[in-house]
């Protein structure tokens, strides 16, 4: 009996260390997925080694060799990137290799302008203040921030707010002015104007009145849409003030009353873009 009671709690022992070292490594990578931990950093490196680790002697104890060769080389590779950060290789900004400056910043706006075509103008105000929160090397809470509250932070970026006021806001500012971004936005334009032509039908829960996209609108819509495909290096600013316009839906492209703030609004987003 007690060989029995033995037997079953050293198993149950063996499945909750499998457990957690599983999830030592799941957790990092999924969160390096929805872009809150880079891959290169410390802790994602850390919990990988420490993860892969234990399944790795665990493997070793039921003699898995597959699962051991598994996990002992995840565990070598994680090692071997905790090293070369401990010789000074910074870890990279996700969406960035290594090898590859960040989005240049430009007069305090972050642009996807390559920064070796373009300098920062420095005000003469600016000469003598310490460097910006967003300067400092970014973190976990950061990434969290920028993702978690996306849309108070294309909201501030549309108002005009500098990307180098607070880490999150340079996040997401980086974010926005991605090809990946400005195609999606361009695509959803198209979108939109390829609905505005046909026939509504009552029950269509589209709410985007076909009377408001017509003569300037549908123009002004159209040039955004070919300006985010062209490739063009952009403002996030006028990437962000894009995105509110498309998705608020208390916005004057909803509401066929707005058609000369609507007009306007393009335009200054037409503005906000160019650099």
């Amino acid at each position: 009996m007690l060989s029995f009671a033995a037997a079953a709690l050293s198993g149950f022992l063996s499945q909750a260390l499998q457990v957690v070292g599983a999830l030592g490594v799941l957790a990092p990578f999924a969160a390096s997925q929805f872009g809150v931990l880079s891959s290169h950093s410390r802790v994602y490196l850390l919990l990988n080694l420490a993860g892969s680790t234990l399944l790795a002697v665990l493997a070793a104890v039921d003699q898995q060799y597959g699962f051991l060769l598994l996990e002992g080389v995840w565990a070598l590779v994680s090692a071997w990137g905790l090293l070369g950060l401990a010789r000074g290789r910074q870890p990279g900004i996700p969406g960035h290799s290594s090898g590859t400056p960040p989005p240049a910043r430009d007069s305090g706006r972050l642009t996807s302008t390559p920064a070796a075509t373009r300098s920062r103008r420095v005000r003469p105000e600016e000469a003598d203040k310490p460097a910006t929160a967003a300067l400092r090397s970014i973190r976990v809470r950061d990434r969290l921030r920028a993702r978690l509250r996306n849309w108070k932070l294309d909201q501030a970026l549309a108002g005009g707010a500098c990307p180098d006021t607070y880490a999150a806001l340079l996040l997401r500012a980086g974010r926005l002015i991605s090809r990946r971004t400005q195609r999606q936005l361009s695509e959803e334009i198209q979108r939109l104007l390829r609905d505005a032509e046909r026939r509504r039908h009552r029950l269509d829960w589209n709410v985007t009145d076909p009377r408001v996209i017509v003569g300037e609108v549908r123009a002004l819509l159209q040039a955004l849409a070919d300006r985010l495909l062209s490739g063009g290096p952009v403002r996030a600013n006028g990437v962000a003030r894009t995105l509110v316009l498309l998705r608020d839906g208390t916005g004057p492209l909803y509401d066929e009353r707005r058609t000369r703030e609507l007009v306007s609004s393009l335009n200054e987003a037409l503005d906000d873009l160019d650099l």
